[in-house]
């Protein structure tokens, strides 16, 4: 598949990334009429697009040759620059909590060991929260779980094994809507297991999906507006608490598979493919960043009750503008860096395409 083939998918990930920066944005401002985005399905969202993009990206290569150190190489050089950064930013919360002697302020040495693991992609011990300095962080750990599995040995599983690795997660995501009415849930030691149960059904499905891509339905072009309001209706639309639980189940196990056909399905005329992959590129440092940010605009927030709006839009500028910087100047530095000290490896990088590469995997 090529990369002009992959627009509607990198706009999916654009738009899906400010609805989660919505989502967390509404989540600690004062609250409103207005309906709270179900930012939380997204993640559900990355990981069925990451099973189907490794899957048809690194799928063959690692049969003909591609090891699994050598993929795992290419996703931390991917991924490390901007999880690194968003926790160093996430330090400067507890660190103000700490030198102003707040209630809530973690000790010393909780601090320093939430630095040094959510510093290296790990969760954090001595609190519930799994990356405390950057809370969304938790699904990317998830994610980077799939992408080991998927280099010793999913890439190449049965069909039948992924088959059976959905259904346990489906048990547990149903399982977790009924105990819970929703499915927010998996960033918490407390609550971990739901984690895995959502990303056991979506990775694999994706997986499955790029081995059967050429049986999907192909309709040609179509304006962008058409599957983003798609996208848009699945995590706006209105559902009673009571319905809550239920909405996410089926949002998770039938409504995203959907959005990803309708995505394979349609290709962005030639005016829309400039800001698909706009989308796409800051897809991921507003996800890895912003939520440090909301911390510092907590403050911010506590003091601008109604203005809320006018606040959404400034933080709303400020997230892209720093996604933007750090796509931009930031992450291809930290990158060259990367691959200067460490060992070097083959350089499998020149013969991707733009979305083998990892700019929809990410």
């Amino acid at each position: 598949m090529s990369g002009r083939q992959y627009q509607v998918l990198e706009a999916y990930r654009g738009v899906a990334a400010l609805t989660v920066v919505t989502h967390h944005f509404l989540q600690v401002s004062t609250p409103g009429p207005w309906p709270q985005p179900k930012g939380h399905l997204a993640v559900d969202l990355f990981f069925l697009i990451s099973g189907f993009v490794l899957q048809d990206a690194f799928g063959r290569k690692l049969k003909e040759g591609l090891t699994p150190a050598q993929l795992l190489r290419l996703r931390f050089e991917r991924l490390a620059p901007l999880l690194f950064l968003g926790a160093l930013i996430g330090c400067s919360r507890p660190i103000a909590d700490i030198l102003l002697h707040l209630e809530h302020r973690p000790t010393i040495s909780q601090f320093f060991s939430w630095a040094a693991t959510n510093g290296l992609m790990l969760p954090a011990p001595h609190t519930d929260i799994l990356f405390p300095l950057n809370l969304p962080v938790w699904s990317t750990f998830f994610q980077i779980l799939g992408t080991i599995l998927f280099a010793v040995g999913l890439s190449a599983a049965r069909t039948s094994v992924l088959v059976a690795a959905m259904a346990l997660g489906a048990a547990g995501i149903v399982h977790c809507a009924w105990s819970n009415a929703t499915l927010n849930l998996g960033w918490a030691w407390s609550h971990v297991e739901y984690g895995f149960a959502r990303l056991a059904f979506s990775f694999p499905l994706g997986i499955l999906m790029a081995r059967c891509k050429h049986r999907l339905p192909q309709h040609g072009r179509v304006g962008l507006f058409a599957p983003v309001a798609l996208l848009m209706a699945v995590f706006l639309v209105p559902v009673a608490s009571a319905y809550a639980g239920a909405y996410d189940v089926f949002a998770i196990l039938v409504l995203n598979p959907v959005l990803l056909v309708v995505a394979l399905a349609w290709r962005a005329p030639e005016r829309w493919q400039p800001a698909c992959t706009l989308l796409g590129r800051l897809s991921f440092p507003l996800y890895a960043l912003h939520y440090p940010l909301l911390l510092l605009d907590m403050a911010i927030l506590r003091r601008m009750p109604h203005e809320l709006f006018l606040n959404y839009a400034i933080f709303m500028t400020v997230c892209i503008a720093v996604a933007a910087w750090a796509y931009k100047h930031y992450d291809p530095l930290v990158r060259r860096w990367l691959v200067t000290v460490g060992r070097r490896v083959p350089r499998l990088g020149n013969k991707f395409g733009p979305a083998e590469r990892g700019s929809l995997a990410g």
